[in-house]
């Protein structure tokens, strides 16, 4: 029987701060978020990108075909352009305390945050 070939890499962003992760063969770093890339021939093995709520969002990796260099996505500057053009700036209610609920650190790192956008 032959081995069935992947024609396609995977590309998981895991913006969510509850609920099930992607699953991993190892543990992953403590963090709040992740981007998991799975290069087609490197199956089940992925890189890890992570970062936590007080970091920007990190630039990864997009795998393209065949011989091609992989593109950068900038998920920061990605984030903030779909942000604005949605105009979420206007319809989200932030008085509300988030869910799941921040730890008491990262809950005055927030709220500092928005002291200063006003």
């Amino acid at each position: 029987m032959r081995e069935r070939q992947l024609s396609a890499h995977l590309v998981e962003l895991d913006l969510l701060r509850a609920g099930r992760r992607l699953p991993a063969l190892g543990p992953l770093p403590r963090s709040d978020f992740y981007a998991f890339v799975c290069r087609r021939d490197r199956r089940p093995n992925a890189e890890v990108y992570a970062w936590t709520l007080r970091h920007r969002l990190s630039e990864i990796p997009v795998p393209l075909a065949g011989p091609d260099s992989d593109a950068i996505l900038e998920l920061q500057a990605t984030f903030e352009k779909v942000y604005d053009l949605a105009g979420y700036d206007d319809s989200l209610d932030r008085r509300g305390a988030p869910t799941p609920p921040f730890g008491e650190s990262d809950a005055a790192w927030a709220r500092a945050v928005l002291r200063g956008r006003r």
